[in-house]
């Protein structure tokens, strides 16, 4: 009786510390649900993005746009480990509805949305998972942050050759991090990621040939 009684107390004392770890990260899982849900979004996004691109003969920014794809595709995975870490099971991620226009349009709403999410969106989801002690979750949202931002800086130089030279002069090799989803070109490939310290040779490669 007292082994039963002694095993029951030991459940109820499991299900409340993760009851409590759940409460204690509300606002970070609510936040991390919608990171996965934009995330995926976005990859499917840039890989129409990247049709339209071919189909208009701008191979090389097709590229990159399956690049970027990928990246997000990165970051939503990230997100939903980061989730199940914290309890939550979740299913395939809700694609939401987005609009797809010429390749010139394409690459500056892609800067766009870049810029929103490293300079707005991820500062305030790591500000709440810091406060939450979220660690996972705030490593997967500095990720997505930091190379944002090297995204962003990337689409800005395509735009200008894009207006200059016709995106001739466009980079034709990215190598994109497996685990955090940074972006590098042959000019500043590192051995380790900068960000996640994942080795070079890992590095997943898009190329035009």
């Amino acid at each position: 009786m007292k082994l039963t009684i002694t095993i029951s107390i030991s459940i109820l004392l499991i299900i409340s510390l993760i009851g409590c770890g759940n409460k204690q990260a509300t606002k970070t899982i609510e936040n991390l649900k919608l990171a996965y849900n934009s995330a995926a979004t976005n990859s499917e996004k840039f890989l129409k993005y990247s049709e339209i691109a071919k189909e208009e003969g701008f191979i090389k920014i097709a590229n990159l746009f399956s690049a970027t794809s990928k990246s997000d595709a990165i970051h939503a995975f990230n997100y939903k480990k980061s989730l199940e870490k914290l309890g939550i099971e979740v299913g395939d991620a809700e694609i939401g509805n987005f609009e797809v226009k010429s390749t010139n349009e394409n690459i500056i709403e892609s800067i766009n949305i870049k810029a929103l999410e490293s300079n707005s969106t991820y500062p305030k989801y790591i500000k709440t998972s810091e406060f939450e002690k979220a660690k996972d979750a705030t490593k997967a949202f500095k990720w997505a942050r930091d190379s944002g931002l090297n995204f962003k800086e990337t689409f800005k130089k395509v735009l200008i050759d894009f207006r200059k030279n016709n995106g001739n002069l466009v980079n034709s090799k990215y190598y994109i991090c497996p685990t955090c989803g940074n972006i590098y070109e042959d000019g500043n490939l590192t051995d380790a990621c900068d960000l996640c310290s994942t080795s070079a040779e890992r590095y997943i490669i898009f190329e035009v040939k």
